[in-house]
């Protein structure tokens, strides 16, 4: 799946994790063809954020410039492909 972890104080860590869960099983449930129940994993993420990073792809992409060219191709092949299938659109 696409988890991912980052160091920080223990409440950003916590919401971290909760964005990265609900992210990666509305990734999974659109790419097991589960469409409703990925675009709610995905509508959950959104009301979790603080910001736009879940309104589209390209603001999604713009949040992993930290990751070498490899990982992010794979995020773009695997997450990305299920999180458009979910209804985050790429603009």
């Amino acid at each position: 799946m696409c988890f991912h972890y980052t160091a920080g104080r223990e409440e950003k860590q916590q919401r971290h994790v909760k964005h990265a869960i609900h992210t990666d099983l509305a990734s999974a449930y659109a790419l097991n063809g589960e469409i409703e129940r990925a675009a709610a994993e995905l509508t959950e993420a959104r009301g979790l954020s603080s910001d736009d990073r879940y309104s589209s792809l390209t603001r999604l992409r713009a949040r992993r410039v930290h990751l070498v060219p490899k990982i992010r191709a794979l995020f773009e092949a695997t997450c990305d492909v299920g999180l458009r299938k979910a209804g985050m659109p790429e603009e």
